[in-house]
Formats: C-alpha cells, structure tokens, sequence
C-alpha cells in the first residue's frame, strides 16, 4: 500500500466528509483527493521527477499535509524544513537533502531570499500565499487551479522513499533518516490497531510538520477516515479553544504542554469532555506531573515511547497502565510499557545478548516501521542497523511481565566517580517538591569525581526556595552522590521541537561550569 492509496480509498468511501480543517481552509476527503492530485500534477509539470527532494517551510496549516501527500503520489521525497532554523542552518539542510522545489509562505520569504544565492540545486520557488510575487514567481493555489485533478499513474513502490526527516536529537551530528511508503503505513496501522482509531476520531495536530510524529500521527486518523484539524500556532489557549470548539477527540502532547495545560488559569471552563485519548511522549514524563494530569483529565493517557528512525512507536503504556488503585499500577507508570504489536524489541547488554529482568540494558528494535536508512550516512547506517535491528542508545530495564523502564541515553549518563547516575531519576525527585514546575539534571566538570550533578530549576510563579532547599529536598529521597551539587535558576528552560528539553544546550552554557568543593 502507498500513502495515495489511502487519499483515494478515503475519497470513495467518505466522499462529502471533512478530512482537513484549519484557519481559513476547509476540505472533504474528495477535496483533498483532487487538490493532492492537482499539485502532484504541478510539481511534474515543472520538471521534477519521482524520487526528487521536495523541501517547504511554513508555519503549521492543513497545506502541509497536502504537500505531504501530494508530492507521495507524484512519487517525490518530502523534506519538511524546521521553521525554527536560521539561514545558516537552513542552507546546509537544502542542500544536503538536494532539494530542487521549494515551497514557503510569506513568514520565511524573507529569510529564503537572503540565502537564495547559497542554493544553487533550488530550480523552483513556490509561494504558500495567494498570489505569487517578484522572489517566488509561483503561486501554490494558481498551480494547484491549473491543473487537472486526475489521478496520478506512477510507478511507485513501498520500499520507494517517501520522505527525509532531519534529527539531531539532543546528542549526535545533525542527519535525515530516510522513510519509505511501507515504513509510514506499517507504523500508523500499528495506532490504529492497538489504540481503535475509526471514522468519527478528530485529530488536534499540535506536532510541527518537520517531525515524524506528525506523519504517522496524520496518516493514523486518515486511514480510518477520521479527520485532522491543523492550528498554525498551537499554544495553550489554543489548543483549549480547538478541543472544545471542534469536539476534539485524539490529540499527541509532550510533558512540557501538559504542564502548561494543568497550570492555565481558565482550563476548567473549558469543555474537554470529548477527549478520547491523550497520547503523550517525545520526552519523559515527571510521574508527579502525571499523576495530576490523571486527576484533573481522567484516564484518558496513553504513552508512547519512540524515536525519529521508526515510525508510529516502539512501546505503548496503554490505558489501562495508568490505574493507580494498587503497586503494581502505581509502578508501571513509571514504564514506558510494553512492545507495539508491529515490533520486536529486546533490551541487550553489549554483546546484544538480552539481559535478564531488572538488569540495565539498549533498547534495540526491528520492523517494517523502521526507517530505511540515515541519508548520506552510510557509517552512521551501519553503526546504528545491525543485522535488522535499530540499536536505540537508550538504556532501560524490563521487568518479569515485558513492561520496559526508561533509565537514560547512554550520552546523558552522568558517571560521578565511578558511578552511574541518571538524569531521569534526579528529576523526578525535584518534581516532586511542591514549588517546583520544570527541572533538568546533566553532568558538570568535577575535579574530584569526573562529573558533579547539576540542576537547572524553574520555579512556579510566586515561588521562593533556595539551592539549598533543592539540594535538601534530594538528599532526603536518593543516595548521597545522585543528590545535585549545585543549582541554578532560571525563568525557562531552552527547548527544542515538540517541547523536549534541549540538554545539548544546556550541557554548552556549562561546559566551562567547574567544581572545585
């Protein structure tokens, strides 16, 4: 199956209804049927052929899913660009992922035009706006209105690549893991299967484009006919406005938006009763922090744990997980739960043996959702795909009944003389001090044990705690060396896409941080 399958399956089973809204825009599934023929029409038309890099930048809006899917069925490569990159960086994307199209609405015209001269593989610059304009000549809606809707004859196959997904993660040089038609699918069937998405399902997309998420998270709804509903700046008040406005049942936060959702002032006027499922992942979950989101919501969570290299997820904590009504409930929610039903996943030692229970372990992963290969990396490719299997970096345990317990990245380990300690374990103790509202642990220069813990604490407005106070806190809940030795401040924490704690950041404004106590 490829992705334009399901565009046209969907197209003659639910003809008249919705399949995308958002600001200003408003599709049936026939509607989108022919606007993703029309531009797959349009971008051949220009001389791009299948298997060339298709690259946009924008802000959120339903025209991305429609590039997504329009540039599948012309059989072209997706290259979704992170709008919170400067020229710099956007440079070396484009042309690295040899883009030949470009299209980008009329928030990063600008910046695409002072970087122009430094992309000389761009042949095409489409305007996302109305009209064209003198910098980019096409206009988006003008070629989708001048050609015809028919539907695309290619050969395309499942193992063809269909899109490059740019990942640096918070450790590792920048790379694209490349995904192909089969890889998508496989993982938004294993959604669909496991979590019962149907036709009457309303996805709010919070996920930005250039994230994996929102591919498989998208094409999951799609494919039970379900419809998707795009806002172009999904902040809090937002997200609550659209939830009870459009009768919102699916939607995929990261912890840091959960937060920011329990602590807004006017959550409880709003209707969130449609709710069905919260998915929730992309960085650890405080189990304070979910404990209360349990309370105020219901048990409308589901975790997902994955990565940019596989599609869908690689563990599922289902509902069920989250009772809290006995020990054992109470200690799966600090898992991450168990395989999805498309996977194999082992946690190995060093020698890829499968370690016992409780013993500290890499998640490996193997199947058909895995990506096909990292662009351009054939070392990295060979480094991280053994024999079929995907080999994480992330280091867990898993118990007698298979549920798996995230401890770390084995480059986020803080090794303190001699010891292993994870960040992880640190933070979910300061969570759970009472002013506390965002906190991230890494590793420090220490002259006497290698490297010192340090933490990095946002306090919740009006709070007042000291250093001190922290460090305190800690040292009556965990052993003497995992304690932080020093504590800053700070109004925010540096994050980036989908709300994950920048620790590379982090870890360069303390680089030079040296404790000599």
């Amino acid at each position: 199956m490829l992705i334009g399958d399901i565009v046209r399956r969907n197209a003659f089973r639910y003809p008249q209804r919705l399949a995308l809204t958002g600001d200003n825009y408003r599709a049936t599934f026939r509607q989108f049927d022919q606007r993703t023929n029309a531009l797959g029409q349009a971008l051949l038309s220009l001389g791009n052929a299948p298997g060339d890099k298709i690259g946009f930048l924008c802000r959120q809006s339903p025209r991305c899913w429609e590039i997504f899917c329009g540039a599948a069925k012309a059989g072209m490569v997706n290259v979704p660009l992170n709008n919170r990159f400067v020229g710099r960086e956007l440079v070396y994307l484009i042309n690295r992922c040899e883009v030949t199209t470009l299209l980008v609405d009329k928030d990063f015209q600008e910046t695409i035009e002072e970087i122009r001269s430094q992309l000389p593989g761009v042949e095409h610059y489409i305007s996302m706006d109305d009209r064209e304009n003198k910098i980019f000549p096409l206009s988006y809606e003008q070629l989708i209105a001048h050609h015809f809707a028919d539907e695309l004859v290619l050969d395309i196959r499942e193992e063809d690549p269909v899109c490059l997904i740019h990942t640096s993660g918070t450790t590792g040089s920048p790379k694209e893991a490349v995904w192909t038609h089969r890889n998508w699918i496989s993982g938004s069937q294993d959604i669909v299967l496991s979590h019962h998405l149907d036709e009457n399902d309303i996805l709010l997309q919070t996920i930005p484009y250039f994230h994996i998420a929102f591919a498989w998270l998208n094409l999951s709804c799609l494919y039970r006919g379900g419809r998707i509903v795009a806002l172009k700046q999904p902040q809090v008040d937002d997200i609550l406005s659209a939830i009870e406005r459009e009768k919102i049942t699916l939607l995929l936060l990261v912890p840091t938006l959960i937060i920011r959702l329990l602590d807004h002032p006017r959550r409880e006027s709003f209707d969130l009763s449609t709710i069905r499922t919260i998915f929730y992942g992309a960085a650890p979950m405080p189990v304070p922090v979910l404990k209360r989101a349990l309370g105020a919501l219901g048990n409308v969570f589901v975790q997902l744990y994955g990565f940019t290299e596989q599609a869908g997820a690689v563990t599922c904590l289902q509902k069920a997980d989250h009772l809290l009504d006995s020990a054992a409930g109470e200690r799966r929610i600090t898992s991450c739960g168990k395989e999805m039903p498309g996977n194999d996943v082992r946690v190995v030692d060093e020698d890829g043996k499968e370690v016992a229970p409780g013993e500290v372990g890499e998640i490996i992963v193997r199947g058909d959702n895995l990506m096909k290969e990292y662009w351009k990396e054939p070392e990295q490719t060979q480094l991280l795909l053994k024999d079929g299997w995907f080999y994480s970096g992330d280091l867990a345990t898993r118990d007698e009944e298979g549920y798996i317990y995230i401890k770390d990245r084995k480059k986020e380990i803080i090794i303190s003389g001699g010891e292993n300690i994870y960040p992880r374990e640190v933070e979910d103790v300061i969570y759970l001090h009472p002013q506390v509202k965002e906190a991230a642990v890494i590793g420090v220069p220490d002259s006497e044990w290698g490297e010192a813990v340090k933490a990095i604490v946002v306090l919740k407005e009006g709070s007042r705690v000291t250093a001190e106070g922290i460090i305190g806190w800690c040292s009556k809940n965990l052993a003497g060396y995992k304690k932080p030795r020093t504590v800053e401040f700070v109004k925010e924490l540096p994050l980036i896409s989908l709300g994950k704690i920048a620790r590379h950041e982090l870890k360069k404004r303390y680089a030079q941080e040296q404790i000599d106590e």
